[in-house]
């Protein structure tokens, strides 16, 4: 873990929009940072000699919006769920397509579907591309 790394733990849920983390002032919390909610640690085979990774599957991101005190932050949700406009649905086009690729054999993690936030769940900060900003 690098020196700039902040992680904490989801403290208290108050609605589909905002939480508090148990990370404030004290810890290098200053309001705009982003912190994601991760999952479960799910164990994903690395290769054929057995050995395995752990990867925690993101839930949601949030963006703090208020300092409370030396050991807590409030974080909201900011991220848009992308929709696609009348006019493209009546003219058959698209709006926003992100690349993809063509792929065989891909893992699947029942984790990866959890997008419930918990009391408890890991918080960390994240930065750039880490995580995309559209679900």
């Amino acid at each position: 873990m690098s020196t700039d790394t902040i992680e904490g733990h989801v403290a208290a849920i108050f609605g589909p929009r905002e939480v508090l983390i148990d990370r404030g002032t004290k810890h290098g919390v200053e309001i705009g940072m982003r912190f994601v909610i991760l999952g479960a640690p799910t164990p994903v085979p690395l290769n054929d000699d057995g050995e395995i990774v752990e990867i925690r599957f993101p839930k949601t991101i949030v963006k703090i919006v208020r300092l409370e005190g030396d050991s807590a932050a409030l974080g909201r949700t900011f991220r848009t769920v992308k929709g696609t406009p009348a006019f493209s649905v009546l003219m058959g086009t698209k709006d926003d397509q992100t690349e993809t690729f063509s792929f065989e054999g891909h893992f699947k993690a029942e984790s990866a579907a959890d997008k419930t936030v918990r009391q408890g769940d890991l918080v960390r900060l994240t930065r750039g591309d880490e995580y995309p900003d559209e679900l």
